[in-house]
Order: C-alpha cells, then sequence, then structure tokens
C-alpha cells in the first residue's frame, strides 16, 4: 500500500467525509509526513487547497518554538496527552497562527497520527486586548487621588487603588481578600455584618449612592474622617460594591 494510500485509508477509518464539514483542521500524518488534509485545515494555513499540502514533513507546519512536539517523538507524546495542546503552527505565508492541537494514534495505521487544530488567534488576540484594557483600567485607577475600593458581597476586598494604599497605609497583598472592617472603627466594624445583612433583604440604604462623611481606620488604628461614595454594581446574582473615599482630615 502506498503512502496516499494509507493515507486515504486512515481517513476513511475516521469518517472522511464527516471530517470535510468541520471547521478545525484534521491532518493524518504517516512517518512525519501529511498523507491527508481536510479542505479547512488547508484554508486555516492559507493553503490553496489540500492538494498542496499532501506529502509535505509536519515539521514544516510549526513554528520553530515548538519544532520539538512535531517530530516524531514529540507526536508520540503528544498523543499519550489527554486533550489539547497550545501551540503555534505556521502557514503557508510564515505568518503564526495560534492553536490547540490534539493528537491521536491511528492503530491501524503503523506511525500515523491523527491530528486537530482548532484555531484560537482571535480569542487570544481578544484575551490579550482586554489585559491591555485592565492594564490602562489599573493605571487610571491609580492616578487618582481618592482610594478606589471594591468590595464582595462577602464584605471582602477585592481591589485596592494606590490612593488607597496612601490613605489607609496598607499594601495590597496585605488588606486584599480581607474584610472591609479592617478599614473601619468600631461601632461600624461590628454592626457592618448586620447592616449588609439587612440591605440585602431591603435593598434600601442609608450610604449608597449618596457622599457621606464618616470616620476611617488606617493600619496603626488611627481614626481620621473620610468621605465616601458607594456605588453597587450587579454580576448576575452576585453584587460588587465600588467604594470612593476621599482623606477630609484637612477639611
Amino acid at each position: 500500500m502506498t503512502l496516499t494510500q494509507k493515507g486515504h485509508h486512515a481517513a476513511g477509518t475516521w469518517g472522511l467525509r464527516l471530517v470535510e464539514l468541520v471547521s478545525d483542521l484534521i491532518a493524518i500524518v504517516q512517518d512525519g509526513r501529511l498523507v491527508y488534509v481536510n479542505g479547512s485545515g488547508a484554508c486555516l494555513l492559507g493553503f490553496e487547497g489540500p492538494a498542496r499540502m499532501i506529502g509535505k514533513p509536519v515539521l514544516e507546519l510549526a513554528h520553530r518554538d515548538y519544532a520539538e512536539l512535531m517530530n516524531a517523538e514529540g507526536m508520540a507524546l503528544l498523543a499519550e496527552e489527554h486533550g489539547s495542546v497550545t501551540m503555534k503552527l505556521l502557514g503557508s505565508d510564515g505568518g503564526e497562527v495560534d492553536v490547540d492541537l490534539t493528537v491521536r494514534h491511528l492503530g491501524d495505521v503503523e506511525g500515523g497520527y491523527m491530528m486537530e487544530a482548532r484555531d484560537i488567534t482571535q480569542s487570544k488576540r481578544s484575551a490579550e486586548a482586554l489585559r491591555e484594557r485592565e492594564a490602562k483600567l489599573s493605571g487610571i485607577l491609580d492616578a487618582v487621588i481618592e482610594a478606589i475600593i471594591t468590595i464582595s458581597q462577602d464584605g471582602r476586598i477585592q481591589s485596592f487603588n494606590a490612593s488607597a494604599c496612601r490613605i489607609f497605609d496598607y499594601m495590597p497583598e496585605e488588606i486584599i481578600g480581607q474584610p472591609i472592617t479592617r478599614l473601619m472603627p468600631e461601632p461600624y466594624a461590628t454592626e457592618h455584618a448586620s447592616y449588609m445583612q439587612r440591605y440585602a433583604k431591603g435593598g434600601k440604604s442609608w450610604i449608597m449612592n449618596v457622599s457621606r462623611e464618616l470616620p476611617g481606620r488606617r493600619r496603626d488604628g488611627t481614626v481620621f474622617p473620610i468621605e465616601i461614595h458607594v456605588t453597587e454594581l450587579r454580576q448576575g446574582k452576585e453584587s460588587l460594591f465600588i467604594g470612593v473615599i476621599r482623606d477630609i482630615s484637612e477639611r
């Protein structure tokens, strides 16, 4: 049986007609060469049809950083993995394509593997853009003079900007995850839990969405006057509370 015949035989084993309908790259490799590629796979990598890829060494599709995963030893290791591996393939023009790659042994074809690659380039770009936006937002929040603190529904601090650190004299790693009552003197600290329970039941508050003057407590226990504005942000069934705080000691 020739290499091409073996490739068509293996493709038939996995349901050639169904394979041609999927949007992911499906390829069959034997002895390190491509013997079958579906139309979607050729399109994904920018080739003018599968025929342009048949017979190519599979190593030619691998980004240099991932070449060791596409040699004989690497393919065998990938086939033992449960699930996919994120890596880069190379298109016909040398451009990088981020994929989740799954490799399986083909039991009836000696040295044969089936590759399935899902294009994640766009989702990766979206994730990178989101991280960039978050970094910019973090920079903006750290530039403002007011303390900005976010608090979970159970009363724990989720974020603490640079001004909050300066005003309350805590480092983020010391205070994030701690109860908001760390920043309150008595009797406010003791009464806070029951106050939040009443708010959760009735949805009414004397402090929500209005600016109020209250005492705050620094890391060393010093009590000082603050002006605070609290807003509730709904996240599905959960709530996130955002407090904008200004030290008004000089006032």
